[in-house]
């Protein structure tokens, strides 16, 4: 059996954002609706439907921490002058054995082909002109969090480059 590390990798390595939202982060408090969609080992395919709710931008200048990065860093020009981040959180059940459920996160499995069912919801979420909610694709929807990991990444890559 393969390390947990090892599948974590091959799973980051093995996500594909098929759909971002177009409006992409905004200033406020909001959320990004997604569709992740992965083969089941046992055959047919998991979609798992949720929300991952986004903080506004957090901003932290040196007059907020009252000291200069280059005394805290002893380098002056090392860094910034403002570091920036946000804030995520998703449901994730480490244990098997667990279940989540909540009005945010929906699982569902489906028998067939997962090539069909992503290319279904992606002709839906066409069709509906749905420009909020993205669409993944998770190589193994039981670590779907290491999907969400990369699709959040490719996010805040895309918003501070």
């Amino acid at each position: 059996m393969r390390d947990f590390e090892e599948q974590c990798r091959e799973v980051q390595e093995g996500t594909r954002i098929l759909r971002y939202p177009v409006t992409g982060i905004i200033s406020d408090y909001h959320e990004l609706p997604y569709v992740l969609i992965g083969p089941d080992p046992e055959g047919g395919c998991t979609e798992i439907t949720g929300r991952i709710k986004v903080s506004p931008r957090l901003l932290i200048t040196p007059r907020q921490i009252l000291e200069k990065f280059g005394e805290i860093f002893s380098d002056d020009g090392f860094m910034d002058q403002e570091l920036q981040m946000r804030s995520f959180r998703f449901a994730a059940a480490r244990d098997p054995s667990k279940r989540i459920a909540s009005d945010e996160l929906l699982v569902q499995r489906h028998d067939g082909d997962f090539q069909v069912r992503l290319d279904t919801r992606e002709d839906e979420l066409a069709r509906a002109e749905d420009v909020r909610t993205s669409l993944i694709h998770c190589p193994n929807p039981r670590l779907y969090p290491v999907s969400l990991e990369s699709f959040i990444q490719s996010i805040l890559h895309r918003e501070f480059r």
